[in-house]
C-alpha cells in the first residue's frame, strides 16, 4: 500500500510495535491488508491462546498452520479445546499434525471427556508433547484420567475442574447432564481393586510424573483422597494449592499434609449457602469433621508443615474444619457473625502477623474490640478490613470515620505497623431514596481532607503504626468510581 502524496511512510518497526498491542480480530485484518506485515502478524496470533470451537475451526486451524507448517506450528504456545466433539475428519487432521507443535506450553480442555472421544488417539498424541508445562482441564472421567496418568509433561501449574466418574466425588449435582454420553470404561478394561481406583482419579497420583515441576495445583469440584490410603506421591516444589467444591464437603487435609509438604499458600472454599443459618446439625457436621483431621494429625509421628503456611484463604468456618495445625504469616477471612464462635480457635491456631478480613453484611464493625482482644491476635502487625453495602445515611463523614476509629481502639494494644480499611459505600439518605442526590458520596469523598485524616490517624495510633491507607468505592449511576488516601508517620500523604 503507497503512503499519500507527502505522507511518510512508517517505519516497519513501528508498525510492528503498533501491531503488537492489535487485537486478534485486528491483526488478522492486518495479515490482508499489507503484504509486509503479513508474516509478522501470522506469527503475533500465535502468541495468543489458539481456540478451536468447533470441527470447522479446528480444520481451518490445520489448514493455516500447514501453510508455513516448519514455522508455524513452532510457534503455537496454547491451546485450547472448547466444549466440542470433533467430526472423525477433524479429529483424524488434529492428530495427524499435533505431533508438529513442538513449543505447546499451555493446554486447556473445557470437557475433556467430550473431546477426548472424538478420536481415541488424541489423549496420546497430546501426552507426547513434552513442552506442556500447564493445564486447565474440566469435566474429565476416564479419557481424561488416562490421558493425565500417561503425560509426559513437566507440568508446573494444573487445573483440574468437575471430576464425573459416579461415586468419587459426593455432590448429587456432579455429574454433567450436558456431557452427552456417561463416563464408561473401555470395554477391555480389567476389574480393579478399589485401592487402584482411589488411584485412578486421585489428582496427586494422576499428575504423579510432575512431582518434581509442579508448583501450583487447583482442585475445583474433585474428589479428595481417602485418608486410608497413605501412600502418595511427594511434590516437593509445589508451594499453592487452591481447593474449591460447590457442595458442603469438607475434606480431609492429612492427604494434602503428605503430598504437598513444601506448600506455602492455601485456598480453600467450600460451596455452603451462607444465606441460610447454621442449624445444630451443620454444627455438628463442622465439629465431626474438625475432630477428624485433628485426630488424624495427631496420629502422626513428624510435625505437620514445620515451616507454617505463607497464606491462607477461606471462610473462618472453612479454616476451623479444616483443622490447619500452623501458623499462617498472612491470614484472609470471610467472616459473618455467627462464624464469630470459631475465631478464638483460628486466631490461636494461626497466630496470623497479618490479618485480612472480609466483613460480610451482618458483621459489625464494633465487633473489632472482641477480634484483636483474642488469643492469637497479639502478633498481629498488619491489618486489612474490607467491607462493602455500607451505608452512609446523612452524614457520610461520620461513618468512614467510625470505621478507622473502630480499628486503631481496638488495635490501640497491638504493635501494628500498617493497616487499610476499604469500604464499599451505599447512598441511603433521604436525598438519594428521592433520587435529588445522585452526586453525594462523590462530592463527600472528593472533599475529604487527607491531611485531616492523617492527623486522626496517627494522635491514635500506637507508636509503631508507620502507614495507614483508607480505599473507599461507590457507584455514582451506573459509574464506578473509586479513591484512595495513603498516609505515613513521617507526614506524606498520596491520594489517587
Amino acid at each position: 500500500m503507497k503512503p499519500a502524496l507527502g505522507q511518510p511512510l512508517l517505519p516497519y518497526d513501528v508498525l510492528l510495535r503498533v501491531a503488537s498491542f492489535c487485537s486478534q480480530s485486528t491483526l488478522a485484518s492486518l495479515t490482508a491488508a499489507n503484504r509486509d506485515l503479513y508474516e509478522a502478524c501470522v506469527l503475533m496470533l500465535l502468541d495468543d491462546p489458539v481456540e478451536l470451537k468447533d470441527s470447522k475451526s479446528a480444520l481451518s486451524f490445520v489448514d493455516f498452520l500447514n501453510a508455513d507448517c516448519d514455522t508455524r506450528w513452532p510457534r503455537l504456545h496454547a491451546l485450547v479445546f472448547g466444549d466440542i466433539k470433533l467430526d472423525k475428519e477433524a479429529a483424524v487432521r488434529l492428530v495427524d499434525h499435533l505431533p508438529l507443535a513442538s513449543s505447546l506450553k499451555s493446554l486447556e480442555f473445557r470437557h475433556a471427556e467430550r473431546t477426548l472421544s472424538s478420536d481415541s488417539r488424541l489423549g496420546t498424541v497430546l501426552t507426547g508433547l513434552q513442552t506442556v508445562t500447564e493445564v486447565d482441564i474440566r469435566h474429565v472421567g476416564l479419557r481424561g484420567a488416562k490421558m493425565l496418568s500417561a503425560m509426559k509433561w513437566d507440568l508446573e501449574s494444573a487445573t483440574l475442574a468437575e471430576l464425573l466418574v459416579s461415586g468419587t466425588y459426593p455432590s448429587a449435582g456432579n455429574g454433567d447432564e450436558s456431557a452427552g454420553e456417561p463416563d464408561k470404561p473401555a470395554e477391555d478394561e480389567d476389574e480393579e481393586d478399589e485401592e487402584d481406583e482411589v488411584r485412578r482419579y486421585d489428582a496427586p497420583w494422576l499428575l504423579f510424573r510432575a512431582d518434581q515441576s509442579l508448583k501450583d495445583l487447583q482442585l475445583h469440584n474433585w474428589r479428595n483422597r481417602d485418608v486410608h490410603y497413605g501412600i502418595c506421591p511427594m511434590f516437593q516444589e509445589l508451594t499453592s494449592f487452591t481447593f474449591t467444591t460447590s457442595d458442603v464437603f469438607f475434606p480431609r487435609t492429612i492427604p494434602w499434609m503428605w503430598s504437598f509438604s513444601s506448600l506455602w499458600d492455601l485456598e480453600v472454599s467450600i460451596g455452603r449457602n451462607r444465606a441460610v443459618p447454621l442449624t445444630a446439625a451443620d454444627v455438628e457436621d463442622v465439629e465431626h469433621a474438625r475432630r477428624e483431621n485433628l485426630d488424624d494429625q495427631s496420629s502422626q509421628t513428624h510435625e505437620l508443615w514445620p515451616h507454617g503456611l505463607r497464606s491462607f484463604r477461606g471462610s473462618v468456618l472453612d479454616f476451623y474444619a479444616l483443622g490447619i495445625p500452623c501458623k499462617i504469616y498472612q491470614l484472609t477471612l470471610e467472616l459473618y457473625a455467627e462464624d464469630m464462635r470459631f475465631l478464638p480457635a483460628v486466631l490461636e491456631t494461626a497466630r496470623p502477623s497479618i490479618l485480612l478480613l472480609m466483613l460480610q453484611d451482618d458483621v459489625q464493625i464494633s465487633e473489632c474490640s472482641k477480634i484483636f482482644a483474642l488469643p492469637g491476635a497479639d502478633g498481629i502487625g498488619g491489618v486489612v478490613l474490607i467491607k462493602d453495602g455500607v451505608e452512609v445515611g446523612d452524614d457520610p463523614q461520620v461513618v468512614v470515620y467510625e470505621f478507622v476509629d473502630a480499628l486503631l481502639g481496638a488495635t490501640a494494644h497491638l504493635r501494628l505497623k500498617a493497616f487499610r480499611v476499604s469500604l464499599g459505600l451505599v447512598d441511603t439518605s433521604t436525598d438519594a431514596a428521592g433520587g435529588n442526590c445522585d452526586n453525594r458520596i462523590d462530592s463527600y469523598v472528593n472533599a475529604l481532607d487527607a491531611e485531616k485524616l492523617s492527623t486522626r490517624i496517627f494522635e491514635s495510633a500506637p507508636a509503631t503504626l508507620e502507614t495507614a491507607m483508607l480505599q473507599l468505592s461507590w457507584h455514582d449511576g451506573s459509574t464506578e468510581c473509586e479513591k484512595s488516601i495513603k498516609v505515613s508517620r513521617g507526614g506524606e500523604v498520596v491520594v489517587n
